[in-house]
């Protein structure tokens, strides 16, 4: 699972929409000064890929890029968008993914796969030192 933390967090953006002008760059915080991307270059893409399309149809809520991530909250027609750092963790769910398509592309039956607890983890090293 793809798991962060305000140290992962680069920026903050709000975008409006105004009737006139159309997305309207609202609020930049820089968290990190060293994250290099061109937010005012890129806000009226960022609000459309979030708000675009017909009201009745999904809309993403996150979206990864190579080098960072985008999450949106979106309230009436402002979207607030944190750009995350890295992809780290997600780049193990994305691999973790790929297994089950290929497994599915191969005609491989998908099962759930079980967690193992801390208790049944504990059982199998008594039973070892028995043995």
């Amino acid at each position: 699972m793809f798991e962060f933390g305000v140290k992962d967090i680069a920026a903050i953006v709000k975008i409006d929409f105004d009737i006139e002008q159309g997305p309207v760059l609202k609020e930049v915080k820089k968290l990190d000064e060293n994250f290099n991307v061109n937010i005012e270059d890129l806000f009226v893409n960022i609000y459309l890929w979030f708000m675009g399309g017909s009201l009745d149809k999904p809309k993403p809520r996150f979206i990864a890029f190579d080098e960072f991530s985008i999450a949106a909250f979106i309230k009436e027609m402002e979207v607030t968008c944190v750009f995350i750092k890295g992809n780290d963790g997600l780049e193990k769910s994305m691999s973790h993914i790929r297994e089950i398509v290929e497994k599915i592309e191969r005609g491989e039956p998908i099962t759930e796969e079980k967690k193992v607890t801390k208790s049944i983890t504990r059982r199998r090293r008594r039973r070892r030192r028995r043995r």
